[in-house]
């Protein structure tokens, strides 16, 4: 069964699975709002969404835990976050900001497979040489250092930007 998720569901499943660790007893509603930067009402509804699909645990006025199933799905949404982060900080050189807003726009489309061959990517590169991995960034960033080839793309979705 494949179940439709939207990039906003992904967050707020992501949000729990990173705050459960910090109270057995589950997350709070409005510390997912503060979270999110969501409004209480905006959050109330998506968790009786993620509910609804049996991802969250949740009773009116109580806390959200993850079920079994949205547990395991919480791992695979913040390991393909944490991949794509470490691939933009770590392989490309990218700033913090630029990390934090590109992760967020382009971790949602990757696909299982995409997703699969990343991390098959930076295990690869994990176990080059330090040396090799210095080569590979400098090559990286004195490439961008030349006239931009995507000079004229817009750079965030606020912008124009389709996802």
């Amino acid at each position: 069964m494949t179940m439709e998720l939207t990039p906003t569901h992904e967050d707020y499943i992501e949000a729990v699975f990173r705050r459960r660790g910090q109270d057995a007893g589950g997350v709070r509603v409005t510390d997912l709002a503060g979270d999110l930067g969501c409004r209480l009402p905006t959050v109330t509804r998506t968790v009786r969404q993620l509910t609804a699909k049996g991802l969250f645990a949740h009773r009116l006025r109580g806390r959200v835990q993850l079920t079994p199933q949205g547990e395991r799905l919480a791992g695979e949404i913040a390991h393909r976050h944490d991949d794509v982060h470490s691939f933009l900080r770590d392989v490309l050189g990218l700033p913090g900001a630029q990390v934090r807003l590109d992760a967020c726009q382009i971790e949602h489309g990757l696909s299982p497979l995409a997703a699969e061959r990343l991390h098959a990517l930076l295990e690869y590169l994990a176990g080059l040489p330090a040396a090799e991995r210095r080569r590979l960034r400098r090559h990286l960033t004195r490439s961008s250092r030349r006239r931009p080839a995507f000079g004229h793309l817009v750079e965030t979705r606020a912008q124009g930007w389709r996802g």
